[in-house]
Order: structure tokens, then C-alpha cells, then sequence
């Protein structure tokens, strides 16, 4: 960059590279060049992270060969193409007047589509990542409430023992109950006298009553 504008920055009289045309169409190829190598690899950053996080199309050995190609190999080829399209069509010193040509959309419109790939891959991404933490809070939650639940079972499970064995002693206490209650009613028989108000229930004299009763 500063050879390219050191003619301009200083006004310099003397002969500069832009006296000499194949220098200067030279130094113009090597600046579109850079320009577009380097808008092509953030265009492989972007692929890279975009097949690692998704769909993984190549191996797990990143395919570094296919990579300089796209960084490297296309933009040559391209700048070739727009070279010699510019020395047929064109042949002005040092192509004075190019960004208003149309054949500048030989290496303008690649950089566009590597940039709005870049865009599109950014957006994915991010919603890759959004989703896999939404997911990963969910699933702790998840997690969370059945470590909870099963803290839980024991107490219920302890309770409802208790609860249990109380019943169990409550129903044998009112099974004894009925029990004693059973056997009064059998050594005690009731004897019901009728008179003419209300009936009057006695209790029938035992055996050894009645032999105590005869001997007197």
C-alpha cells in the first residue's frame, strides 16, 4: 500500500512506478489479488465452522488442500481472467479507469458471494448455538427436578409406613375390642322381663348360683 500511494503522498516529480505500464498493471493485479485471497479465507473460516458445527460433510481431518485452493487458487484464477479480459478490451495505461468498466464483476461479484455466504454461515451458527444451550439448561432442569423427586421417595416412602402401621394398630385394638365386648355378652346372657311399662333386662343366675340356691 505504500508503494501504491507514495506518488500520491508525497507529489513527487521524478519518474514513479506509474510512468512504467507493466509495473503499475503489476502492483493493480497484486492489490486485487490480496483483496480477493483474503475475502476468500474468511470465506474458509466460515465454511470451517459452519461443516464443524453442523452437517461435518468432510472427515474429521480438515481438508486443508480444498482450503488453499479457495484461498489461494480461485482468486488467481480469477484475476487471470479479469487480466487478460482488461488487456484485450482495455489497453490503456495502466487500465486507467477500471472500477467503472463492467469487467470489474469478475472479481467483485466472487468477493460479494463470499461475504454473503459469510453472513449466512454467522446466522446459522449462532442459532446452532442458541438451540444447543436452550437445550442444555432444559436437560439440567430436567435433571434437577429428578434428583428432587427422587430426595423425595424416601420421606413418602417413610410416611406412608408410619401411616401404616398406625392403622394396623388401630384395627387390632377394635378387633380386641370386639373381642372382650364378644365375650361378655357370652358369660352374661341377658334375661329380658317384659312388664306392662317397659322391658327390663336381668342377667340369668349362674350354675353355682343356682346350687347355692338349692343347698339353702
Amino acid at each position: 500500500m505504500l508503494v501504491l500511494t507514495e506518488p500520491f503522498l508525497f507529489q513527487r516529480t521524478s519518474p514513479t512506478y506509474r510512468d512504467l505500464d507493466w509495473v503499475c498493471k503489476s502492483l493493480l493485479a497484486l492489490r486485487m489479488y490480496t483483496q480477493m485471497s483474503s475475502i476468500n479465507w474468511m470465506f474458509v473460516e466460515g465454511l470451517f465452522l459452519h461443516t464443524r458445527l453442523t452437517c461435518k460433510v468432510f472427515p474429521s481431518r480438515a481438508p486443508f488442500t480444498t482450503y488453499y485452493i479457495i484461498g489461494w487458487g480461485v482468486p488467481l484464477v480469477l484475476l487471470l481472467c479479469w487480466s487478460v479480459t482488461m488487456a484485450i478490451q482495455h489497453p490503456v495505461h495502466c487500465w486507467s479507469g477500471y472500477p467503472d468498466l463492467p469487467y470489474i464483476w469478475i472479481l467483485v461479484a466472487p468477493m460479494i458471494t463470499a461475504l454473503l455466504m459469510n453472513l449466512i454461515f454467522l446466522i446459522n451458527i449462532i442459532r446452532i448455538l442458541v438451540t444447543k444451550l436452550s437445550t442444555n439448561s432444559s436437560s439440567n432442569n430436567n435433571n434437577n427436578n429428578k434428583s428432587s423427586i427422587a430426595n423425595n421417595k424416601p420421606y413418602t416412602s417413610t410416611t406412608n409406613g408410619k401411616n401404616k402401621h398406625r392403622l394396623s394398630i388401630k384395627f387390632r385394638r377394635h378387633n380386641k375390642q370386639q373381642q372382650q365386648q364378644q365375650q361378655q355378652q357370652n358369660t352374661y346372657p341377658l334375661l329380658q322381663i317384659h312388664d306392662n311399662d317397659a322391658p327390663l333386662q336381668r342377667p340369668l343366675p349362674t350354675i353355682q348360683q343356682q346350687q347355692q340356691q338349692r343347698q339353702h
